[in-house]
């Protein structure tokens, strides 16, 4: 089993994103008055300390992983999150 974690600037993630420079244009005033509803909201609940991404990805060829390999991947999350500031805005996915 192979365990990926990402932890990384979603808002600059999307702005180099060709799906988001395809809908929506590649100039920052374009991104921020854009028309997708969720996309601005998105935006205006990071505008203080931007939008963070942390991702775990499973790779398995025969075994999975069992409840204590999620929470102890759970914990070491848990101590990067220590870092960030208070107010900060995450997506989980």
């Amino acid at each position: 089993m192979l365990l990926r974690v990402k932890f990384y600037n979603k808002f600059v993630q999307s702005m180099e994103s060709g799906s988001v420079r395809t809908c929506i244009g590649g100039h920052v005033a374009d991104f921020v008055n854009n028309p997708e509803t969720r996309l601005k909201d998105t935006i205006k609940k990071g505008l203080k300390c931007g939008i963070l991404r942390i991702e775990i990805s499973y790779y398995c060829k025969q075994n999975t992983p069992d409840e204590k390999d999620i929470m102890e991947d759970l914990a070491y999350l848990k101590e990067l999150l220590k870092e960030a500031p208070p107010d900060a805005f995450f997506i989980v996915a």
